[in-house]
C-alpha cells in the first residue's frame, strides 16, 4: 500500500490515498481503538460509494483489503 499526501479533517479523520490490488483510491481514514485495547490501533480506509476498503494495523502491518466491488444497484 501506498500512502501519499494527508489533508486533516480533524484530529482522528484523514484524507489519504490508498493503494490496494483493485486500484488507487482517495479515501477517508479513521485511526481506531478501544477502551479495553489502548495499545491496539486500527487504521480503517473508506471511499465513497464504495464502502471501507482496507483495515490495517500499523504495528504488525496486518491488512485486510477489499477483493471485489460492484458499482451499481444490486437487482
Amino acid at each position: 500500500m501506498a500512502l501519499g499526501k494527508r489533508k486533516k479533517e480533524d484530529d482522528e479523520d484523514l484524507s489519504e490515498e490508498a493503494r490496494i490490488d483493485l486500484g488507487d483510491f482517495v479515501t477517508l481514514m479513521t485511526a481506531e481503538g478501544t477502551p479495553l485495547e489502548p495499545e491496539v490501533q486500527e487504521n480503517k480506509f473508506y471511499v465513497r460509494g464504495i464502502g471501507q476498503i482496507l483495515e490495517m494495523n500499523p504495528d504488525t502491518g496486518e491488512r485486510l483489503e477489499l477483493v471485489e466491488y460492484q458499482i451499481g444497484s444490486a437487482d
